[in-house]
């Protein structure tokens, strides 16, 4: 059986064969691919433009294992990793090279997420155009070979070696700089119809239009505001490891600070009445060193914290942006069917079209509480974890030039004595060489927790936006219910 069908292109003299699976299939920029599925994979819900790439119409798609557009050139790692993730009810993002219903190839940047009412999942794709692809590309080809021949758990394994290799710990931030990559590169946009009609039935079918116009200038307004502070979060994606060496450095440096200043106090004590106004300085050195210790402690404490969510917060947002750019889009949509049901372009009365896109409407209002609510709450926290950290940092900072004041002092005293000189210039020397140590990765992570501090507070007043557009499209669903409502009335009337 032949997979594929030959086209013939006249180039000057020549007819030349080209094989159709050697086609990619046309997909714009910015264009939203959406799809849900329950929890077998099995289509629920497909949009016009994964009808149309795909080259499959909604009723064969929907009933039909998402699997329909599986590509033999994907590797069968990529899918065990997809489907483990949802499976455990997480997040997954990941290069996918489909196949069109007539053989022609597509590739897409995949995320997908459980769905609001936990039966199944939402899967948002958009076209890749950062150089990740290139890099994948090669991967998958690698992946590919290594399953078939040493099999699917190999392949897994060599997977994740390779993903190493690529600069990335674990398959999550291989995930968040996809994602970041690939919405840097591009900002989904969607022209809208309108409609202009006058008359008495058409006037509810324009104010239906009118209010989903609202609504997408609302979602777009959102999604504007969501990615302009999200995407620059690209930036802080190596903060994981910025914190971990700083506070490693820090660490380090503390470890001889205690010890030191315990023999600074001894060997003040051994000069007797010669070392009276140094020993002040030495027990003076010690109470802040002490509290240098202690705030350091308290410091590392919250960065590991830090550490330990900052992955799990940037990939949140990442593809939440993603689906807040699905909100609009699907708005969009939306108004187009019912534009081209009005002009008569579609078939399906325009009453049960209404139907069906408040039914939809209902739905991306669900999605809003359940998947943007609790991200807002847990950034909340999140930033409140660094604003307490800044703060900590800015102590330790503050304690570290006062160890350099007492430093200073100490030379001052010293100077008046040979003995004094001998005694303490060993402990200058190292009091140097911690301010020296310690001063670096503090200035350097203070200016890390400075940017993130600023940065999510951007989001938090993204997030804040993005409630008020909640708020209001609950307004205008009601609107929606009462113009249908009428509508109805009125075909009735005509009937």
């Amino acid at each position: 059986m032949r997979l594929y069908s030959i086209n013939f292109v006249n180039e000057g003299n020549f007819m030349i064969d080209i094989n159709i699976e050697q086609q990619e299939a046309e997909f714009q920029i910015g264009e939203l691919f959406i799809s849900r599925t329950d929890k077998r994979g099995i289509i629920e819900y497909c949009n016009s433009v994964f009808t149309r790439i795909s080259g499959y119409s909604e009723e064969q798609l929907i009933g039909a294992p998402h699997k329909i557009i599986r590509h033999r050139d994907m590797p069968k790692s990529i899918f065990k990793i997809f489907w483990n993730k949802l499976q455990a009810n997480e997040s997954v993002v990941a290069y996918v090279k489909n196949r069109a219903a007539d053989g022609k190839y597509y590739w897409v940047l995949a995320t997908a997420y459980p769905s609001p009412d936990q039966n199944g999942y939402l899967s948002i794709r958009i076209k890749p155009l950062s150089s990740m692809l290139e890099k994948v590309k090669e991967l998958y080809k690698h992946i590919l070979q290594v399953e078939q021949e040493k099999g699917l758990d190999e392949g897994v394994k060599v997977l994740m070696q390779e993903i190493n290799k690529m600069g990335f710990a674990t398959y999550e931030e291989f995930m968040i700089h996809s994602i970041y990559e690939e919405f840097s590169c591009v900002s989904p946009t969607k022209k809208m119809k309108s409609i202009h009609k006058n008359n008495s039935v058409d006037k509810y079918v324009m104010t239906i239009a009118n209010i989903y116009m609202e609504m997408r200038i609302l979602f777009t307004n959102s999604s504007h505001k969501f990615s302009t502070v999200v995407y620059p979060l690209k930036n802080f994606l190596q903060a994981k490891s910025e914190f971990e060496n700083g506070s490693l450095q820090i660490s380090q440096v503390c470890e001889r600070l205690e010890f030191l200043s315990v023999n600074m106090s001894i060997s003040a004590h051994k000069l007797g009445k010669l070392g009276g106004t140094l020993s002040v300085v030495a027990s003076s050195f010690q109470t802040t060193a002490q509290k240098i210790v202690k705030d350091f402690d308290d410091f590392q404490k919250k960065s590991n914290l830090i550490v330990g969510q900052i992955q799990n917060v940037f990939l949140s947002l990442a593809c939440s942006t993603v689906q807040n750019e699905m909100l609009g889009f699907a708005t969009s949509e939306i108004l187009e069917k019912l534009t081209a049901v009005h002009d008569g372009l579609e078939q399906k009365p325009m009453a049960l079209e209404i139907e069906h896109a408040i039914k939809q409407t209902e739905e991306l209002l669900q999605g809003i509480d359940f998947y943007f609510m609790p991200l807002i709450k847990d950034v909340e926290k999140f930033y409140a974890l660094i604003n307490s950290n800044h703060r900590n940092l800015i102590q330790l900072g503050d304690l570290v030039t006062q160890l350099d004041l007492i430093k200073t002092g100490g030379k001052l005293e010293g100077s008046r004595s040979n003995e004094i000189v001998q005694s303490f210039e060993p402990f200058i020397i190292e009091m140097n060489e911690f301010i020296d140590g310690v001063q670096q990765p503090v200035n350097k992570i203070l200016y890390l927790i400075k940017g993130l501090e600023n940065s999510f507070m951007d989001v938090l007043a993204a997030g804040k936006h993005l409630e008020f557009v909640a708020q209001e499209m609950q307004v205008l669903l009601r609107d929606l219910k009462k113009a249908q409502e009428r509508y109805q009335e009125l075909q009735e009337v005509a009937i």
